[in-house]
């Protein structure tokens, strides 16, 4: 049998919770350590040449410490994204509220890829050209979807029933104005629709933008602008 564990009479709970607080900053704070190593290693010496022993040296702890975090080089990589996607959405909520909703996420996107363009180009889309596409496809488009379902509950949020009613009585006439119900079910329609137009320009960098492209220091915000100059438009050519 295992022996009971006995919390000492002196260790209260508020100093249970600051135990436990603790190990999870110390947790967070060791898998940011591992990340920004990674990211400088596979930056200098490119993603296949870069070992899980490197990335430990870097930081000084054992690989099996890195594999507490991450299963694979791959996860670690892909870790990078996620987490890039997540700085999307939390600017995407701060932005002003009068903001039109595509404005809004070409501002959020625009923010974080010009700030992140390195990380970006020189660390994840060259490691998925070394790895091979076709081998991580499926995993970034997994990115993708968690990604696009966490923005269309933002632009949900985001959207005024008024405008919602407006824009459906532009098509169906003002006198067919929808009850409650289909409401709900045109604003999830277009916050989806809003997610997936995000989600679809960022899966196109990570897959299209090749080596000699990331040289290009405002070819990522070009492919950006000319997206959502297309939606302005009203997708018409």
């Amino acid at each position: 049998m295992y022996d009971v564990i006995k919390i000492p009479d002196h260790l209260d709970e508020n100093a249970l919770d600051t135990a436990s607080g603790l190990r999870q900053k110390h947790k967070l704070d060791t898998k940011h350590k591992i990340q920004d190593a990674a990211n400088v290693l596979f930056g200098k010496y490119g993603f296949q040449a870069t070992t899980m022993e490197m990335i430990a040296a870097s930081v000084d702890i054992s690989p099996r410490t890195i594999f507490r975090y991450f299963d694979s080089k791959e996860d670690l990589l892909l870790s990078q994204l996620a987490n890039l996607l997540n700085d999307i959405t939390e600017i995407l909520t701060t932005r002003p509220k009068e903001e039109d909703c595509l404005t809004a996420l070409k501002a959020s996107i625009l923010s974080v890829v010009s700030d992140k363009r390195k990380l970006l180009t020189d660390v994840i889309t060259n490691a998925i050209r070394q790895i091979g596409v076709d081998r991580v496809a499926a995993r970034i488009t997994t990115n993708m979807h968690r990604w696009e379902s966490q923005t269309s509950v933002v632009f949900y949020r985001r959207l005024r029933d008024d405008s919602i009613r407006k824009l459906s009585g532009a098509v169906l006439g003002e006198e067919k104005t929808p009850d409650n119900k289909h409401l709900d079910i045109l604003k999830s329609t277009v916050a989806r629709l809003l997610a997936a137009i995000g989600a679809s320009i960022m899966e196109n960098i990570l897959i299209s933008v090749d080596e000699q492209d990331s040289k290009d220091p405002l070819f990522i915000e070009q492919l950006v602008l000319t997206a959502f100059n297309f939606f302005h438009r009203g997708c018409q050519l």
